[in-house]
């Protein structure tokens, strides 16, 4: 599991919060860029990404002000995924 978030005591609470989580790391990154989340060593280090994966954007899409930025960052992620990939949107 990758968490993503962009602030800094979200990112240090997370990380304290899962520290003993092997599976489980949490990044700093902007989730409008899909590159710099998909290609981040820790996720490289987690997720296998020529194999399907798993996308939950829960909570995400409403914190994007500008309707064109949120879509090509889902349409970034959805075409850098595997096929068989799963991507939820909420």
């Amino acid at each position: 599991v990758v968490y993503v978030d962009n602030d800094p005591i979200v990112l240090a609470h997370g990380r304290a919060l899962l520290a003993r989580d092997a599976s489980t790391t949490v990044i700093q990154a902007d989730i409008t860029d899909p590159d710099a989340v998909l290609r981040a060593p820790e996720t490289a280090e987690l997720l296998d990404l020529s194999r399907p994966v798993g996308v939950l954007l829960f909570s995400i899409p409403h914190c994007i002000a500008d309707d064109d930025i949120a879509r090509r960052a889902v349409r970034g992620c959805i075409d850098q995924l595997p096929s068989g990939s799963v991507l939820t949107l909420s």
